[in-house]
């Protein structure tokens, strides 16, 4: 039998939850810059005329312009609220393990917080 350590590959492995709030900032980031273009061009179109305007703030209002409303919001939270923690770990304020991992659970929360306000209230 072989003393060398098996890797059992990431899906089995269980990732500490200040990687999870620095992964998701990652891809937080990535879909922003994706879907960048396309909420400037909603916002050019909407701004075009009132119809136009109209056609727009019902698409927001259905359930399923709620949802992406909803999403687009959390996307914004996280991807802020990571930056603005991974900044100050950076300049070791909050760096010891319990503060770490408290601050990267009330980045998760925040950011699903504000999401759910928005989807609810606007």
């Amino acid at each position: 039998m072989s003393s060398r350590p098996v890797d059992q590959g990431l899906l089995h492995s269980r990732l500490p939850v200040g990687a999870v709030v620095s992964v998701l900032h990652r891809a937080t980031g990535v879909l922003l810059a994706i879907v960048f273009p396309a909420l400037l061009y909603a916002l050019s179109r909407s701004l075009h005329d009132e119809r136009s305007f109209d056609a727009w703030r019902q698409v927001l209002e259905s359930p399923g312009g709620r949802v992406l409303l909803a999403v687009a919001v959390w996307l914004l939270a996280h991807h802020l609220l990571a930056g603005i923690r991974h900044i100050l770990l950076d300049l070791d304020i909050g760096a010891g393990l319990r503060v770490a991992r408290a601050s990267a659970y009330a980045t998760l929360m925040l950011a699903a917080v504000t999401a759910l306000a928005i989807a609810l209230f606007v």
